[in-house]
């Protein structure tokens, strides 16, 4: 039988809940959201206090997470060979559009940024770093979902519980995909905004990552988003040799993308 701290599976459970919220709550609400008595989750909350995980304002007693989780995940995040990696090449992209960009990393069924750059402009939509996505949705979730073996790629499908229809378009926008080496989306994840995306493969030609330009659909005419395109392929295709991609990646990743 599974065994478990429950006073760990508790407090992760608080963690959760304050970050699936777009605004600090209060006690009563957590409480609510985690189905735990008042006093259990204020003792929680002191504890993950104590050790910078949660923080407090005082002024109207809501809490919102804390700083300390950087800390944790710090490692998770940066510490791949692909964000490294990247890293250089995201700065040129961020330079060369001006817009926000980031580094999307496979995480099993989900997809995560794991590096962002903002944009330039006063403007801008802004990547949420550590955040799971679903991999059907979005261009950066696509762009890595297109490359994947074609049994991962039903199975996904069949757990996002989408009809007849949704997965005959669905698989229709990875075609083409496959063919241009770039994802577009307009307003998909967020209202008002649009994202190209390109694939990254690791030394294997397995599909690891993406990277994204994230803009205000409105600056998105038919010549930016072809520069876009082109310029996204062409720095995850970098990245992608830098992993060692293309000594032993597949034909068809290698076509697809690198003949564009």
């Amino acid at each position: 039988m599974t065994q478990y701290i429950q006073s760990i599976e508790r407090a992760a459970r608080v963690l959760t809940a304050l970050s699936e919220g777009d605004n600090p709550m209060g006690v009563t609400e957590i409480a609510e959201k985690v189905n735990l008595g008042k006093s259990t989750v204020h003792r929680i909350l002191a504890s993950l206090m104590q050790a910078n995980l949660v923080r407090l304002n005082p002024s109207n007693h809501q809490y919102s997470l804390g700083y300390g989780l950087l800390q944790l995940t710090a490692g998770l995040l940066r510490g791949s060979e692909v964000s490294i990696t990247a890293l250089s090449h995201l700065r040129d992209l961020r330079q060369a559009t001006g817009e926000t960009v980031s580094l999307n990393v496979r995480d099993h069924d989900h997809r995560a940024v794991v590096e962002r750059l903002d944009s330039l402009h006063e403007i801008r939509y802004m990547a949420e770093i550590g955040r799971p996505l679903p991999l059907y949705v979005g261009a950066g979730g696509k762009a890595i979902l297109a490359f994947m073996d074609e049994t991962e790629v039903r199975r996904i499908q069949v757990l996002s519980k989408m009809n007849t229809k949704q997965v005959r378009q669905l698989n229709k926008e990875l075609a083409d995909i496959r063919a241009s080496g770039t994802a577009y989306t307009l307003g998909e994840r967020l209202p008002g905004a649009g994202s190209i995306s390109a694939p990254v493969f690791n030394h294997d030609g397995e599909v690891i990552a993406s990277v994204n330009v994230l803009c205000l659909e409105w600056r998105l005419d038919g010549k930016t988003v072809r520069d876009l395109r082109k310029l996204v392929r062409n720095t995850a295709a970098d990245i992608s040799r830098e992993l060692g991609w293309l000594a032993e990646g597949s034909r068809q990743t290698r076509e697809s993308v690198a003949a564009k």
